[in-house]
C-alpha cells in the first residue's frame, strides 16, 4: 500500500501543471486534482474557522439569555464526549464553544453538498452531482488538516496555554474521529467517486450529525425546572438520540457493510485496506458519541417515563391504603356501638322493674294518678277544685 500510493503522488506531483479550472470544478479523479482541493479546502476553512464565522457566532451567544446555562451544559457535553475540562476558565470555554459552533456549520455545508446524489435530483445531472459529493467529503478532509495542523502549533509554540487546550486524551479522540476521512476520502474520490452509499456515508457523518448537534444545542438553553421547557428538552434530547442512533449507528453499521462488500468484489485490496483501520477507529469514536446521546435520552424521557410509572404506583397504593383505612375505621366505628348496646342491654336488665316499668309497679289506682298529674299540669284549676265545696264536686 505505501509503495503504491508514493508512485501515484509522483505522478501526481509530474501532471501537477496539467490542472484545470474545469478539473477542479468537477473533482477530476486524479489524484493531483484531489491533492489541490484538499489544500484549498483547508486554507479557506482555516480562514473561515478563525476569521470569518466566530464574531457571528460570539455575537449570537452573548445575547443569549440563557448565556451561562448554555455555557455549563455544553461545558459538561465537552468533557463527556472530548475528555476537556476546563477547570473554570470561562474564557477559554467560550471561545471553545464558538468554534463548536463554527464547525457545525463545516458539516452542515458539507453535508448539503451530498444531498443532489443521495436525493436522487432530476434538475442535476449525475456527473455534476458526484462532484459535489466529492467537494462535500473534501471539505471534512480540509477542515481536519487545518484543524490539526493549528493544535499542533498551540502545543509546540503556545506554551502551557497550547498543551492546556490540547490535552492528550483529546488529541487520541481527534484521531480516531480523523482517521476515517484522512485515509478513506481521497481513494473513494478516486475509484469510488459515484457510489450512492460512499455519498450518502458521508451526507450522514456531516448533515445528520448537525441535526444532533443543533437539537442538543437547543437543550443547553433550556430551563428543565419549569414544566413546559422539561417537555422541550424532552422533545429535542429523544430527536437527536434517534439522529445519532440512525445516522452513526445503524444505518452507518449497513452502509459500511455494502461499501466493504463492495471493495471485496471488485477485487480492490487498496481501498478495502486503507478502509479497515479507520471504520474500526471512527465506530468507537460513533459509541461514545451515540452513549453521550443516550444518557440524555435517558435522563429526560426515560426517567420521566419510570416516574409517571412510579406515580401510577404510588397513587394505585395510597388509594388501597385509603380503601383499608376506612375499612378498618368502619369495623372500629361498629365494634364500640356494639359494644354499647349490649352494655346498655345487659344494664337495662339490671334495672329494678319499678323503675324499668312505673306504670306497672305503681300502686295507685288510674283515676287517682291521672288527678294528680292534672293538678300537676294546671296548679290553677287544682287550687279551684280545692277552694270549691264537696257537694259541688
Amino acid at each position: 500500500v505505501p509503495s503504491q500510493f508514493c508512485r501515484l503522488a509522483t505522478s501526481a506531483m509530474m501532471t501537477a501543471t496539467s490542472i484545470t479550472v474545469q478539473d477542479l470544478m468537477m473533482a477530476a479523479p486524479r489524484l493531483e486534482v484531489q491533492l489541490a482541493l484538499v489544500a484549498i479546502q483547508a486554507v479557506f476553512w482555516y480562514v473561515a474557522l478563525s476569521h470569518l464565522l466566530p464574531p457571528y457566532f460570539a455575537r449570537a451567544i452573548n445575547s443569549m439569555k440563557s448565556r451561562e446555562r448554555f455555557l455549563d451544559n455544553s461545558a459538561k457535553s465537552y468533557k463527556k464526549l472530548f475528555t476537556l475540562d476546563f477547570n473554570g476558565d470561562r474564557e477559554q470555554l467560550f471561545e471553545f464553544t464558538v468554534l463548536f459552533q463554527c464547525i457545525a456549520t463545516q458539516h452542515m455545508v458539507a453535508g448539503l453538498l451530498c444531498l443532489p446524489s443521495v436525493l436522487g435530483c432530476s434538475w442535476v445531472s449525475p456527473p455534476v452531482a458526484s462532484a459535489l459529493a466529492c467537494h462535500g467529503a473534501l471539505c471534512e478532509v480540509g477542515w481536519e488538516i487545518q484543524d490539526f495542523l493549528v493544535r499542533l502549533k498551540e502545543i509546540a509554540f503556545d506554551g502551557e496555554s497550547g498543551r492546556k487546550k490540547n490535552p492528550a486524551s483529546f488529541m487520541a479522540v481527534l484521531i480516531m474521529h480523523h482517521t476515517v476521512a484522512q485515509c478513506l476520502v481521497l481513494p473513494l474520490n478516486l475509484y469510488y467517486r459515484d457510489n450512492v452509499y460512499y455519498h450518502e456515508a458521508v451526507l450522514l457523518l456531516q448533515a445528520a450529525t448537525v441535526v444532533a448537534m443543533l437539537c442538543q444545542s437547543y437543550g443547553f438553553t433550556l430551563d428543565v425546572s419549569l414544566p413546559a421547557e422539561r417537555r422541550q428538552m424532552t422533545v429535542s434530547v429523544t430527536l437527536a438520540f434517534c439522529v445519532a442512533l440512525w445516522a452513526r449507528g445503524l444505518r452507518y453499521a449497513y452502509i459500511w457493510y455494502v461499501l466493504l462488500t463492495a471493495f471485496l468484489a471488485d477485487g480492490n485490496i487498496f481501498v478495502l485496506k486503507m478502509a479497515l483501520v479507520p471504520v474500526v477507529m471512527f465506530s468507537l469514536f460513533n459509541i461514545v458519541v451515540v452513549a453521550d446521546f443516550y444518557r440524555k435520552f435517558a435522563k429526560f424521557a426515560l426517567a420521566r417515563g419510570r416516574k409517571a410509572d412510579a406515580r401510577s404506583t404510588k397513587s394505585d397504593e395510597s388509594c388501597s391504603s385509603q380503601m383499608l383505612e376506612r375499612h378498618v375505621t368502619a369495623v372500629q366505628d361498629v365494634q364500640p356501638a356494639a359494644h354499647s348496646c349490649e352494655t346498655a342491654g345487659r344494664k337495662w336488665s339490671e334495672i329494678p322493674a319499678a323503675v324499668a316499668h312505673p306504670q306497672r309497679c305503681s300502686r295507685t289506682p288510674r283515676p287517682m294518678l291521672r288527678r294528680g298529674l292534672a293538678a300537676h299540669t294546671h296548679p290553677a284549676r287544682a287550687s279551684l277544685t280545692r277552694a270549691m265545696p264537696a257537694s259541688t264536686l
